[in-house]
Parts: C-alpha cells; sequence; structure tokens
C-alpha cells in the first residue's frame, strides 16, 4: 500500500516532456560529462534547480542501498573503467601498427599508417569491466595477465566499491550501467563510434574504433593505469580527446 501511494506520488511530481534525438543526446552527453545518469538531476542543474535526489541511497534497505531513490554513489575512477573498455581494442590495434612497422623497408610501403576499423559488443565491453574490478585481471591472455599475480588478501576494486558492484544491472548505478554511461563518454570525444547503419538497420550495442586511434605509447599508459593496485581518492591520467586531434593525457 505504501509502495502505491509513491507511485501516485511521483505521477503528481513528474511529468513528460518530448525531445528530438539530438537534445536529447546533448543532455546525456552533459550529463556524462558531469556524473550524472538521471535526466531529471541534468535538467534541474541546467536550470539551476536543486534535484528532489537526495545525495545517498533509500529505499528497501537503506543499509545496502540496492534500491530506491539514487543519489551519486561512489565508484571507481572513471580513467579505471575507461582504460579496460579501451583495452578492448588493445591486442589487435598493436598488431596493425606492427604489420605497418614492417612494411617500412618495402618501397611500396605507404607513408601513413592505413584506417583500420574493428568492432565490438556492448557485452564484451561490459564483461571486461566486470572481469577486472571483480578478479584484478584484464578480460584478454596477454603474457602480462600470465606473470601477474593477485594476492587473496589485497583489494579488488570489488571489494572497495561493495554497494556500487552489488547493484543489480537493472539498477541505476549498476556496473553495466555506469559501463554504458562511460561508452557514450568514450563515443563523444572520438575513441570509439557507434557501428554505422547498414542497409537501414540500426545496430544496438556495437561499437568500433580505428585502430590507429591509439598509438603504442598510449597504451602502455593505459596499460599501467590497468596495473595499478585498487585505492580510494586515486587521482588518475587519461588521453586527451581525440576529436581535437591532440594527443599526450589529461587528469580526470
Amino acid at each position: 500500500m505504501k509502495e502505491m501511494n509513491l507511485n501516485k506520488d511521483k505521477q503528481k511530481t513528474y511529468t513528460t516532456v518530448r525531445l528530438n534525438q539530438s537534445n536529447k543526446d546533448a543532455l546525456k552527453a552533459y550529463g556524462v560529462a558531469n556524473n550524472m545518469n538521471v535526466m531529471n538531476d541534468i535538467v534541474g542543474k541546467l536550470l539551476n534547480i536543486e534535484s528532489d535526489y537526495r545525495s545517498g541511497l533509500v529505499g528497501l534497505d537503506e543499509k545496502t542501498g540496492i534500491r530506491g531513490v539514487y543519489g551519486k554513489l561512489d565508484k571507481p575512477p572513471f580513467a579505471v573503467i575507461d582504460t579496460e573498455i579501451l583495452l578492448c581494442w588493445e591486442t589487435e590495434s598493436l598488431k596493425h601498427w606492427g604489420y605497418y612497422q614492417a612494411s617500412k623497408s618495402s618501397k611500396y610501403a605507404s607513408s601513413n599508417l592505413p584506417d583500420k576499423w574493428l568492432t565490438k559488443e556492448r557485452v564484451e565491453l561490459i564483461g571486461a569491466v566486470r572481469q577486472k574490478i571483480q578478479t584484478g585481471y584484464s578480460h584478454d591472455d596477454r603474457r602480462e595477465n600470465r606473470n601477474f599475480y593477485l594476492d587473496l588478501k589485497e583489494n579488488t576494486w570489488a571489494k572497495l566499491y561493495r554497494t556500487w558492484f552489488g547493484l543489480k544491472d537493472y539498477e541505476k548505478q549498476s556496473l553495466s550501467r555506469t559501463v554504458d554511461d562511460r561508452i557514450m563518454a568514450l563515443v563523444s570525444k572520438g575513441f570509439i563510434e557507434h557501428q554505422p547503419r547498414a542497409r537501414r538497420v540500426q545496430v544496438r550495442g556495437q561499437y568500433r574504433m580505428n585502430l590507429i586511434t591509439i598509438n603504442p605509447y598510449e597504451w602502455k599508459m593505459l596499460r599501467g593505469i590497468s596495473y595499478l593496485p585498487p585505492q580510494k581518492n586515486l587521482q588518475l591520467e587519461l588521453l586527451k580527446s581525440r576529436i581535437s586531434g591532440e594527443s599526450g593525457v589529461e587528469v580526470e
């Protein structure tokens, strides 16, 4: 009965607003940049109105914060999540760079590294982040991983952020929802893009990277971030946006 009254109150408080796709995408991009994924909060911030959402999690279980009304929830640094998403393309990208370096000796070699696109599924990207957060190991079978041993007594990101990691996939701010937000952030920064439509069929959950977007030196930097031990209050540097054509790092 109490839940029914809560739903009625919500209907009285909120209203439906229709947006065209470009405005909706712009609001989402603004939310990603400001660590917000609730549309009401995003609009409220733009209008300088204090949101109805409280700073903590309240609901059916206030101790665990698993369900209810969501505010900002502590989670691993975005640079850690972004890194594991990008590393899904690392092996193929390094091979592409290697082939180019090997072909330089040929008189027929191109002066520029040719574009090459590779598509990944959303489920693979989420799985890569989940494995790193839960076990401390990256998703691939690189030699570095085989030589990288995690003491069972050491922390993992999942242990440091138990409430966040314990959220179900369908709940706001869960790991999968967070990865979705970070994928969109990487799209907006030009690292990856949506798989283009083919024959007017919308491709959902597929993203592609041009394998020359990140160079071998930058891959080493990302791998270094991946090997950092889990810890609170970690300030990380990540590669700059590809949209501007700049390289190097920026502080998150």
